[in-house]
């Protein structure tokens, strides 16, 4: 569920059914400045969630991380990856 601020406070806006927390720590495993100095695992997704804050959206991206992101349960997510 997800919420955001208005005047009156807040107002709910979509639900989306995902689990959002593996699609982050893979793609920060991935980053050198997410990777290289995490003292843990759990640790990578977190600090991409606070870097998507930055930059720009490079639009031709967007469905593939849409695609990437979206994916429903961390089991669906090793399988789109080819995982064992």
């Amino acid at each position: 569920m997800f919420f955001m601020v208005v005047l009156t406070g807040l107002e709910k806006f979509e639900t989306i059914q995902a689990v959002f927390g593996g699609a982050y720590l893979l793609c920060g495993s991935l980053i050198r400045e997410v990777a290289e100095k995490s003292r843990h695992q759990l640790a990578l997704s977190g600090k991409l969630m606070g870097l998507c804050a930055y930059g720009n959206i490079v639009e031709e991206y967007v469905p593939a991380f849409e695609k990437f992101f979206l994916i429903r349960t961390t089991r669906d997510l090793q399988k789109k990856l080819v995982c064992p």
